[in-house]
């Protein structure tokens, strides 16, 4: 707000400095970056799930020697 000989005027502050200018694909790559991002984090959990789902569609879960949310002992575990 500006104000004039007595009156308030809305005044907009322009530069002519072109130093903060933006690259045009800027926005875009960053929103594909973002999404590979989330894509490759999500995807290795995703995929295990899926291999499971498949083994026990397969095979069926009492053969596989685990129940559904259950994991496998590791050799650590076992004592071996």
């Amino acid at each position: 707000m500006i104000d004039y000989e007595g009156e308030e005027y809305y005044a907009t502050i322009v530069a002519e400095n072109t130093c903060f200018t933006a690259p045009a694909l800027g926005f875009p790559l960053g929103v594909f970056a973002i999404g590979l991002g989330t894509v490759c984090v999500l995807m290795p959990p995703l995929y295990r799930k899926l291999v499971e789902l498949e083994r026990e569609s397969t095979v069926g879960p009492a053969e596989t020697g685990t129940r559904r949310g259950e994991s496998r002992p590791t050799d650590t575990e076992e004592g071996r």
